[in-house]
C-alpha cells in the first residue's frame, strides 16, 4: 500500500511538473520546440506485441487530471492537458499519439487529445464524430 501511494504521488508530482513546464514553454519557446521535447518517440521493448496495459493507462490519465486541478490557472487548456498526458504515458513507454483536430462545421477551433492504439484515453468517444483529425505525433 506504501509502495503503491508512493507511485502515485511521484506520478502525481511529475505530471504537475510537467504542466508547468509545457504551460511556461508554450509562451517562451512555442508550440514546435515543446511538442520535440514531450513527444519523444516510445523505445519499446521486443515483446511490444503484447496488447497494453490499459490499466496503467487509466490510471496515469487520471493521476495527471488530478494534477490539473490543482494547477494554479483555473483551467487548463486541451492542448496542455494533451502534451501532458501523452509524454507522460511515452515516458511509461506506452505508444501514445497526440492528436490535434478541427471540428467538421463552424466555428473553426482545434481540439487536442490522446490515443493509444487508435482509442481516445484522454477524452470522450465522440470526439472522433464531430472533430476531424489534422495532425497526429
Amino acid at each position: 500500500m506504501v509502495k503503491r501511494i508512493i507511485e502515485n504521488g511521484s506520478l502525481f508530482f511529475r505530471a504537475y511538473m510537467l504542466l508547468i513546464f509545457v504551460d511556461f514553454g508554450l509562451r517562451f519557446f512555442g508550440f514546435p520546440k515543446i511538442v520535440k521535447i514531450c513527444l519523444k518517440e516510445v523505445k519499446l521493448a521486443e515483446n511490444s506485441t503484447a496488447s497494453l496495459d490499459w490499466d496503467k493507462i487509466s490510471k496515469t490519465v487520471r493521476i495527471a487530471q488530478k494534477a490539473f486541478l490543482f494547477y494554479l490557472k483555473p483551467q487548463t487548456k486541451c492542448l496542455e492537458r494533451s502534451l501532458v498526458i501523452c509524454s507522460l504515458l511515452r515516458r511509461l513507454g506506452i505508444p501514445a499519439q497526440f492528436c490535434i483536430g478541427c471540428p467538421k462545421y463552424p466555428p473553426f477551433n482545434f481540439h487536442a487529445w490522446v490515443e493509444c492504439e487508435g482509442r481516445i484515453v484522454n477524452d470522450f468517444d465522440s470526439i472522433k464524430d464531430t472533430y476531424i483529425q489534422v495532425a497526429v505525433k
